[in-house]
């Protein structure tokens, strides 16, 4: 049973300035335990559902979308050998811009990915999609729907690129993912 928060934090602000007064170092470190523990103890931990990235053209490095109506975040919780949850690749003389998603658990495993590339990106504007990767799913672009990339900034001196991204993908049993919202914001 999860109780208010603000009651605790008031008896705890309440026992504090009490310890102030008490002489005796061991009897304040005992009461100061005690509260931490019945604090900890009283709260029910949970974890907030994932939201959307917001949509932003500095280079922060961020990458959401919803799939199916389930919010996407790249994130890497993957510390000792790092790996990128967000990668991207420019091939200015193709104008070739792969941008993958990826979201790695503590042991290095990938969760879920989503990438794509699209041709000819030579500046801010909205681009058809030319090929498309959800794992674990393994699908493809949908080719009978709308799968596009709208380029909100793209500077290739200060290395950033943003956009706007939606898709549908069809996997081997043709079951379609609907990729909606999407967003990205990233220095290369």
């Amino acid at each position: 049973m999860k109780k208010p928060l603000l009651p605790i934090l008031l008896l705890i602000t309440k026992f504090w300035t009490s310890l102030l007064f008490i002489r005796d170092r061991h009897c304040c470190s005992t009461i100061l335990l005690l509260m931490l523990t019945l604090l900890t103890s009283q709260c029910e931990k949970s974890v907030p559902p994932p939201i959307l990235t917001p949509i932003t053209n500095i280079g922060i490095n961020n990458f959401s979308c919803e799939v199916d109506g389930d919010i996407f975040v790249a994130y890497d919780v993957y510390f000792i050998f790092s790996r990128r949850k967000i990668r991207i690749k420019y091939y200015p003389d193709h104008g070739i811009l792969n941008i993958s998603g990826n979201q790695i658990d503590s042991e290095g495993n990938t969760i879920q990915s989503l990438s794509f590339s699209v041709r000819n990106v030579f500046g801010e504007k909205t681009y058809p999609l030319y090929s498309a990767r959800h794992f674990p799913t393994y699908s493809r672009l949908d080719t009978n729907k709308t799968n596009q990339l709208t380029i909100l900034k793209f500077d290739l001196k200060s290395r950033i690129v943003s956009g706007l991204f939606e898709m549908s993908l069809i996997d081997s049993d043709s079951l379609t993912y609907d990729i909606r919202s999407g967003r990205f914001d990233v220095k290369f």
